[in-house]
């Protein structure tokens, strides 16, 4: 995650695939939360919704259950969802995943392949086909491409 968190704002949303036609609008997005965290340090949290997803990923690490672990990562797709519906209304899962790759990305969460390890191996089977099972896919999908991005980049510079 480290190269990917060191990216430029821009080249997180290319490489995340958030398309660029959303890019002006979400960077005005973030400068807005920056400047109301700056006056107000406890704003609500409808207010800063990205900042909140992150937040609300980053602690998937202080869970213990499955369903505490997935609730995080719920809570931060409903505030990806509020995001999005002010980019661009409506929208669909072709949106979704760009942007909550992004998140995870802000969000850089410790050991997140582990985590999606042990979400898969111990979810309940009925759960795997509801909005928890969904969402547990979806952090799966954005971690492998996390792993395949940061090798390409290895691989494109060599130490």
């Amino acid at each position: 995650f480290r190269i990917l968190k060191a990216l430029p704002i821009q080249d997180k949303l290319k490489v995340c695939g958030v398309d660029k036609a959303h890019w002006p609008a979400l960077e005005e997005l973030l400068a807005a939360e920056v400047k109301i965290k700056i006056s107000d340090l406890n704003p609500q949290e409808i207010d800063v919704p990205y900042q909140t997803s992150v937040s609300a990923l980053r602690q998937i690490i202080h869970k213990k259950t499955v369903n505490e672990k997935l609730e995080c990562v719920l809570r931060c797709a409903n505030f990806v969802e509020k995001i999005l519906s002010k980019l661009v209304g409506s929208f669909g899962a072709d949106e979704l995943l760009p942007m909550f790759c992004f998140v995870m990305i802000e969000a850089s969460v410790p050991n997140l392949q582990s985590e999606c390890n042990y979400l898969e191996d111990f979810l309940d089977d009925e759960m795997r086909y509801n909005v928890l099972g969904y969402m547990m896919a979806q952090m799966q999908i954005s971690a492998s491409f996390f792993k395949s991005v940061v090798i390409e980049q290895k691989v494109a510079s060599p130490l």
